[in-house]
């Protein structure tokens, strides 16, 4: 098959409509050997800055010397960008093995009238390239909510939650507290959760957190960034309990952040620094502008901090700072300026 024509069949599959629900993905995983089995993944959701928080959470881990997948979405120009490992697209050759492989699976689904999506699809693509370039880790961007995404068809050993808004109200609930509830399911036992959410949203999300098993860890906003002059230097290693209240499992007070984050404004026409206060203290740049941009780097960085704990080729102290540094001031994303 020519990827030409593994293309046009993988958009062809966007005339069917989403149904919610992982059955569809998990037997489609089951169908060409249960490649999640082989894989360490990472979710994160959120109703704005997932993408953004995703490929700066999978830059700080390269740097910290694993190989690293990112599946995102949508793409820009092409299909390939939206599953990577290391930096690096999937190849179309290996897109078009994989149509080709799934392709009449996929037909006789669809002709008894439960036909698999074109997100559902890439998806499982995304899982199986991860598992066959063999990474340490990989970083997945939910689509839609939580729960029922495609994506949650995997257990990952840490999430994220950015934040929460009214969104997609048909599917995901008319209240914010619903769409809390949806997104945090992606909550699993022994997996830390780490949120930038606020308010009614955040009591909702540390309540299915708790009844999931899941340790929270909150970045919050603040406009003064004194206080981090200490930690300058961007040090991030570890302590049995550090001045964030959070200690080495992930756990943490129900008051204190584990990172407080400011945003120091633009220094470049790309480029920004922001200040983190916490279990991370220093200023850093990132590739990325606007006070949102802020959130998102905090929220990266804890969520990277636990992926590396949870991983044992790395040490539970943490990532070096470093890591953390060249990590963010790495972190391009196409696209982000539009909210992502």
């Amino acid at each position: 098959m020519h990827y030409h024509e593994a293309a046009a069949f993988l958009f062809d599959l966007r005339r069917f409509s989403v149904n919610p629900g992982t059955e569809r993905v998990a037997a489609l995983l089951d169908r060409i050997g249960n490649p999640e089995e082989d894989v360490t993944f990472v979710q994160v959701a959120g109703s704005n800055g997932k993408g953004s928080t995703a490929r700066m959470t999978e830059s700080i881990l390269r740097e910290g010397g694993l190989s690293v997948g990112l599946y995102t979405s949508p793409h820009l120009d092409a299909l390939a960008e939206r599953v990577r490992v290391d930096g690096r697209e999937m190849t179309e050759a290996a897109i078009a093995d994989f149509v080709a492989e799934v392709k009449p699976w996929l037909v006789e689904r669809a002709a008894v009238g439960d036909p698999l999506t074109f997100f559902e699809v890439v998806t499982a693509m995304a899982v199986h390239d991860f598992a066959r370039r063999e990474v340490d880790v990989a970083v997945l961007e939910v689509g839609l909510g939580g729960e029922y995404d495609a994506t949650s068809a995997v257990d990952p050993v840490a999430a994220a939650i950015t934040n929460v808004s009214l969104e997609h109200t048909d599917v995901l609930g008319d209240t914010v507290a619903e769409i809390a509830r949806t997104k945090a399911r992606i909550a699993r036992d022994g997996a830390s959760l780490v949120t930038a959410c606020e308010g009614e949203a955040l009591d909702v999300v540390r309540a299915v957190a708790a009844d999931a098993g899941a340790p929270v860890a909150t970045v919050s906003e603040t406009t003064d960034a004194g206080g981090s002059g200490s930690g300058a230097d961007g040090d991030d290693s570890g302590a049995d309990k550090d001045e964030s209240g959070t200690t080495d499992d992930g756990s943490q007070s129900s008051t204190d952040p584990a990172l407080s984050v400011a945003y120091e404004g633009r220094v470049s026409r790309t480029d920004a620094e922001v200040t983190l206060t916490g279990e991370v203290n220093g200023t850093y740049r990132i590739p990325l502008v606007g006070a949102h941009q802020a959130t998102n780097a905090g929220v990266a960085v804890a969520l990277a901090r636990r992926t590396a704990a949870a991983l044992a080729s790395v040490s539970a102290e943490g990532l070096p700072s470093d890591a953390v540094r060249e990590g963010l001031a790495r972190a391009t994303w196409p696209g982000a300026v539009r909210g992502r």
